[in-house]
């Protein structure tokens, strides 16, 4: 069989406004930024991804490297 997962009982049902948020950091900044997520974020575990680039678009990766502009 595959993977089982299980939930807790949630104790109070609460229906709040949510707002997705991208951010783009370097990998090397991203524990720090993920951290600071956590910290200033009321869910006690707040869905924080974050995935590398398999595809990106030259110019773009030149000018977020520090590069030169995109033409």
């Amino acid at each position: 069989g595959g993977p089982q997962f299980g939930l807790e009982a949630v104790q109070e049902v609460r229906e709040e406004a949510e707002v997705a948020m991208t951010l783009k950091v370097r990998a090397s900044r991203y524990a720090a930024c993920a951290a600071r997520l956590r910290e200033l974020h009321p869910y006690e575990v707040p869905q924080i991804a974050g995935w590398p680039l398999a595809r990106v678009d030259p110019d773009y990766a030149r000018w977020a490297r520090g590069g030169e502009e995109p033409a």
